[in-house]
């Protein structure tokens, strides 16, 4: 019905089951099995290594907004400087 949110099992479905049902329907019907997969290891390694990279976008966030700070006192004192001297 137009209008109308679907929900499976009383409850929102995810991005990340998107994602699998997108990659292949199957593999999201196991996972909602709750059917082990013999690619555990694999997968295990890449929710570590996106949990990593995660670290690392919000680490080079930060040095970034640091960096612009710096930049914005720097430019400050360069203004201050130059209306001083006149």
């Amino acid at each position: 019905m137009p209008g109308e949110t679907r929900r499976y099992r009383g409850r929102y479905v995810n991005a990340s089951e998107l994602g699998s049902f997108a990659f292949c329907e199957r593999a999201w019907w196991l996972e909602q099995q709750r059917t082990p997969s013999a690619r555990a290891p694999e997968r295990a390694r890449g929710v570590t290594y996106h949990g990593q990279y995660s670290e690392r976008v919000r680490s080079a966030g930060a040095v970034a907004r640091l960096a612009n700070v710096a930049f914005g006192l720097g430019l400050m004192l360069l203004l201050l400087g130059l209306a001083l001297a006149w």
